[in-house]
């Protein structure tokens, strides 16, 4: 962004000035230079500007930094009872559906290029499983995922090597095998503009009953419908091999080989397009790995 002045020195600035007017001394002012991609990204990543409440616990932060921690703002999105995003009591700078667009766009794994840096995973299932005690992410710790709360402990490997059998199995059927010729990139992004679109129908349905525009059998009706139509176009999008994150494995003549040989973090969007796992604690005394202590809820 060279053509634009530093943000923190555009803040001093105007402090200055009112500090001026109340006669205080000015404080001292940062030198200019372009604004960082970090900061840009950190722009591009805050779900607070599309009108979305976040919360992310102290321990939450102190575990995560960088490209992480942005992402994290997401993952950390406040929800209700019913699982629907709750909008934060100001009014968004941008709509919801560019911002989802956005989001898209940003997770794809082609963008990366930094493979070995601490902000790339390392491991399949960190900060994707869950624990079925109490809901949270897992996170690695020696050769075991845990939860934050001490609900479980499991050997990592044997889990992955589950997962990631059952993704194969699932990609060799008949209905996800894909044409090696690569789809239409404005096929690619229609699918995730009609999905965002529809979040911000629920986003804007929000609003209106907050302001007491519509009743909640209305926004039930809103939300019931988007969602319904949300999950169509996904499993439309899974199906036609037009994602434009996951057209590296559908893509192709061969998505299970695909999947096996895709960088960690394209192996990692695949396995959360297709299912959810949760990790359940090991019954006491049973040797060996147990495909029972792993819960998966196909997508």
């Amino acid at each position: 962004m060279p053509h634009l002045p530093l943000h923190s020195r555009t803040i001093v600035l105007e402090r200055n000035a009112r500090r001026e007017a109340e006669g205080k001394a000015p404080r001292p002012i940062p030198e200019d230079r372009p604004w960082s991609a970090s900061t840009v990204l950190g722009i591009l990543r805050n779900p607070r500007y599309a009108g979305y409440s976040v919360y992310t616990s102290k321990d939450t932060r102190r575990q995560e930094a960088g490209e992480s921690r942005r992402k994290a703002l997401r993952d950390n999105l406040v929800k209700d009872e019913h699982g629907e995003l709750v909008l934060g009591q100001w009014e968004a700078i941008v709509e919801a559906d560019e911002w989802w667009t956005v989001q898209n766009l940003l997770d794809d794994p082609a963008r990366v290029t930094n493979r070995s840096g601490s902000t790339v995973r390392k491991h399949l299932g960190a900060g994707l499983y869950r624990c079925e005690v109490c809901g949270e992410r897992v996170r690695t710790r020696a050769r075991y995922y845990s939860c934050n709360a001490g609900h479980l402990n499991r050997t990592r490997d044997a889990i992955d090597d589950f997962v990631r059998a059952l993704v194969v199995a699932r990609l060799q059927k008949k209905d996800l095998k894909r044409r090696k010729k690569q789809a239409d990139p404005k096929v690619k992004d229609a699918f995730s503009e009609r999905i965002a679109q529809h979040r911000a129908r629920i986003a804007r349905a929000e609003r209106d009953y907050d302001s007491q525009v519509i009743e909640g059998e209305d926004l039930a009706r809103i939300r019931k419908a988007a969602r319904a139509e949300i999950a169509r176009l996904e499993a439309e999008r899974l199906a036609s091999g037009t994602g434009t994150v996951l057209g590296p494995i559908l893509g192709v003549d061969d998505p299970a080989a695909a999947f096996l040989e895709a960088p960690m973090a394209l192996q990692r969007t695949m396995i959360d397009t297709l299912m959810t796992v949760r990790l359940r604690r090991a019954k006491q005394g049973k040797k060996g790995f147990d495909p029972e202590s792993v819960e998966i809820v196909w997508k």
